[in-house]
């Protein structure tokens, strides 16, 4: 019966597999493609099983829709660096687009061209890392607070909720100042819950939103970010250091409805992915006590003259860094996203010549814990990050791009990586994190979050 369907496929879409031929892959069955290959496991240890199995490029087809998805360094570096214009951004942008409206995120060129141009974003101000780093203690006064509740809590926590919450009020502070009144969590979770929804329908069968709750929800959210630009508009704070106030102080000609876009952008773009990066780390520090005991000790160093630290007292801790970095090698929040070849033109991917409007997947997780690279990929050893190992391998490279690679890595990735290290130097300086429960991964927003891991916050002997 399974031949007869594979005849069927051939059949219907012949001349449209004879483009790709000579690229491995499972044998595709009428109608659905491979798509039953997913029923078996997460779509993202699927494709790198495909790695495994296919090598560095893997045809699959999403019903008719031929898929290429990729597993090699050198094939995903053309795809994001050195051809980028030859691919644009597809899925989930449909899905999004009600949620995010216009962002650098779900934009292609020419109109993600000119909102990524100096004085066109408010993260390419001028002195933009001198600016981040004076947020420090503006983030670790939020992350103190939100710390205090957790360890006067003695339940075990929702991980992932406790962190999305800190994360949310953290970027609202620092991007809009500490008077802010944002348009409340539980308002973006629901919008980022509807476009979670969204991404598991096929685009072709979309339809805008109906649900009157979420139109509620994304006016209050997106409310929230008007009144602030238009408060900044009308009564600018000359001393006030948030990222909207030196933004519009160092002048713009963008249109205040795009200011608002880009204002909500942090959390679409940074919060669920980042509070999954610092859960993940959690989890894997419960489960390595040596080296959970060796951070603890200098992080208790750091911290000899009482709860308060500095960014330059936390930059003397570099095992903090290399905990994290390894962290996000080891399981990147996001472990597949993909592009599609341009609808006018082919293009060449390794030494294949590839048909317009092609899909692509780009798996992370595969790269980063590939052996011809990484001495025990599967290990969790930040000690490889040490003697040369972060210059060896920045943020971006070939075999390291949690957040992306080329002209459209995350713009925002100095910014999570600052308040990511800051909180967990916050909590690890206090207190253990005992973890319980699955580390059962789903997709929220394209992120791999772990809803179902809790966690205790056990103090040191020496808090």
């Amino acid at each position: 019966m399974r031949g007869l369907f594979q005849s069927l496929f051939r059949l219907r879409f012949g001349s449209r597999m004879k483009q790709f031929e000579g690229i491995p892959g499972p044998i595709p069955c009428y109608p659905l493609g491979t798509l039953g290959e997913f029923r078996r496991n997460d779509p993202w240890e699927v494709c790198a099983e495909y790695g495994k199995t296919y090598g560095g490029m893997t045809l699959i087809w999403m019903g008719g829709r031929p898929t290429l998805v990729l597993n090699d360094p050198q094939l995903i570096g053309e795809v994001l660096i050195t051809k980028v214009d030859d691919y644009y951004k597809d899925y989930p942008i449909k899905a999004l687009k009600p949620v995010l409206k216009n962002t650098l995120f779900n934009l292609n060129p020419p109109q993600w061209t000119g909102l990524r141009k100096p004085h066109s974003h408010p993260l390419l101000i001028e002195e933009y890392d001198q600016w981040l780093r004076s947020q420090f203690p503006v983030v670790k006064k939020v992350i103190d607070k939100h710390l205090t509740s957790m360890l006067a809590d003695n339940n075990e926590l929702q991980l992932i909720d406790r962190m999305q919450r800190l994360f949310f009020e953290i970027f609202n502070t620092i991007v809009c100042g500490s008077g802010f009144e944002d348009g409340g969590f539980e308002n973006f979770y629901a919008i980022s819950v509807m476009a979670t929804n969204r991404m598991k329908v096929p685009q072709s069968l979309l339809i805008p939103p109906i649900r009157p709750s979420f139109h509620k929800a994304m006016r209050l959210h997106y409310g929230a970010y008007e009144k602030a630009v238009m408060k900044a508009r009308q009564k600018p704070d000359p001393n006030a250091h948030d990222l909207l106030h030196v933004f519009l102080r160092q002048g713009t000609k963008i249109p205040d409805v795009q200011i608002v876009d880009f204002l909500s952008e942090f959390h679409a773009g940074g919060n669920i992915s980042a509070a999954a990066g610092v859960v993940n780390t959690l989890h894997l520090l419960d489960g390595n006590p040596k080296i959970a005991n060796e951070l603890y000790a200098q992080l208790a160093q750091m911290t000899q003259r009482g709860s308060e630290f500095n960014l330059a007292s936390m930059e003397q801790v570099p095992l903090l860094d290399h905990v994290l970095r390894e962290s996000l090698r080891m399981i990147p929040p996001i472990v597949i996203y993909g592009r599609s070849v341009r609808k006018d033109r082919t293009t060449t991917l390794g030494d294949r010549e590839i048909p317009p409007d092609t899909a692509v997947l780009i798996c992370t997780q595969t790269v980063q814990r590939s052996a011809s690279h990484w001495k025990d990929p599967d290990t969790f050893n930040p000690g490889r990050w040490a003697h040369g190992g972060v210059e060896a391998n920045p943020i971006g490279s070939d075999y390291f791009f949690p957040f992306g690679r080329g002209p459209r890595i995350c713009a925002g990735a100095e910014m999570a990586m600052l308040c990511m290290k800051t909180i967990l130097a916050s909590i690890l300086s206090r207190a253990a994190v005992k973890t319980s429960g699955p580390f059962k991964g789903v997709l929220h927003c394209g992120v791999i979050e772990t809803p179902e891991l809790k966690g205790r916050l056990v103090p040191h002997s020496h808090s």
